[in-house]
């Protein structure tokens, strides 16, 4: 995949690590993976792309070891998890 170029030409790389969780793990085959994309709504798109089978399960997400809820902007080297669903008692 070829990044974005800006104004003025230069190639905006923005790498964000996606960490794979439980059932996720099992369904990517991996514990984790890079993807370059600006924003969660980008990044979950292009994961959900490579791995249809993800779309349709719940899941949490945590930015930084963060939870987070909605579309929010990525900086570079930022973690992202990707999270079943758990219950607490």
């Amino acid at each position: 995949m070829i990044p974005e170029q800006d104004q003025i030409g230069l190639k905006h790389i923005n790498m964000i690590k996606v960490l794979f969780f439980g059932k996720f793990r099992d369904i990517t085959g991996m514990g984790e993976k890079y993807y370059n994309a600006k924003n969660l709504e980008e990044l979950f798109e292009k994961v959900f792309d490579e791995f249809p089978l993800l779309k349709d399960n719940r899941y949490l997400v945590a930015v930084d070891g963060v939870m987070e809820k909605g579309n929010k902007n990525l900086a570079e080297n930022q973690t992202v998890a990707l999270l079943p669903p758990f219950a607490g008692g």
